[in-house]
């Protein structure tokens, strides 16, 4: 778990030093974040929340859970040798915490500075607005955790939230057709995607019925399926701290009329069709559960399981 995880931090951070680097638009980090077990027993978790959301940052990814020591171990490893590791461990694994990715502009200095100083004593005293003033006991039992650094963000959403490091992406046959997937793979790395998995084929009906099964029975089912089986398209795994998202917002708007319009940056607006709003060059799943199932039925259920686990 130790070398997975470090692999997968490691493109993380290098994920996010890309996207810092190359977006245009101002730049918005992550950061990891816990509501630790003594203000989710004490039920703060809500009024954490809220706060959270009225300082201006967005919750990325949000999961409620009893962490496993295993865990909750490799989370804390830099404090392994120390005297107090063997009670933060049990502290951490003693009830139910609330972990969380967060995104806004300077996300971690930004987090870090909402939550206080590390004591809640001391917050108290020197930062009575923050969290751990209001909703923290003391060094110990201090309702809320931080990343320190965008590399701890990055080891530590991969620890936590892997899930949401890996996304499945369609360069279409539109795109593929008119000779736009090198462009478009060149603009996936510059904005820090790593591809972990492609494949190039052409889907079966039987396939394309499967990935677009929520759609049958639509006016557009039919023509969209025979779209896609109309020629070779490029399947992808990404990789990149919140790649769900973030992948979803480099694609832009479902319409590449839209998407020149009010997302000129984005790749439908760039390699989308100008004359039928159809052919917009890619797709990319909307949750992990879309995620799964497509990266199945494309690379089949025991890849799936490998580049997923």
């Amino acid at each position: 778990m130790r070398l997975h995880a470090a692999v997968l931090a490691v493109a993380v951070a290098i994920s996010l030093f890309w996207f810092s680097s190359h977006m245009s638009s101002p730049i918005v980090d992550a950061t990891f974040a816990f509501i630790k077990p003594d203000a989710v027993r004490a039920g703060h978790a809500e009024a954490i929340l809220k706060r959270i959301v009225d300082e201006g940052f967005e919750i990325a990814a949000q999961k409620r859970l009893v962490l496993p020591r295993a865990l909750a171990e490799e989370f804390y490893a830099e404090h392994k040798e120390r005297s107090f590791f063997g009670e933060l461990v049990d502290f951490m694994t003693g009830g139910e915490v609330v972990a969380l990715v967060l995104m806004k502009e300077g996300a971690v200095p930004a987090w870090r500075a909402l939550i206080g100083p590390t004591n809640s004593i001391k917050a108290r005293a020197e930062a009575p607005g923050t969290i751990r003033a209001l909703y923290g006991k003391d060094g110990s039992e201090n309702a809320a955790h931080g990343s320190d650094s965008t590399a701890s963000a990055a080891r530590e959403i991969a620890l936590v939230f892997p899930e949401v490091c890996r996304t499945f992406a369609f360069i279409k046959p539109d795109a593929f057709k008119a000779g736009f997937k090198e462009a478009i793979l060149a603009r996936i790395e510059k904005e820090g995607f790593s591809v972990v998995a492609a494949k190039e084929l052409t889907l079966s009906g039987d396939q394309a019925g499967s990935f677009y099964a929520e759609h049958k029975g639509k006016p557009f089912y039919e023509g969209l399926v025979s779209f896609m089986t109309s020629g070779p398209a490029l399947a992808l795994v990404l990789e990149r701290a919140n790649a769900i998202k973030a992948w979803r917002q480099l694609m832009g708007p479902t319409m590449p009329g839209k998407a020149r319009d009010t997302a000129p940056n984005t790749l439908r607006a760039e390699f989308g069709s100008k004359e039928n709003d159809t052919f917009n060059a890619t797709h990319g799943s909307d949750s992990v559960e879309a995620v799964r199932r497509e990266v199945a039925i494309v690379f089949g259920e025991a890849e799936a399981a490998q580049l997923l686990k």
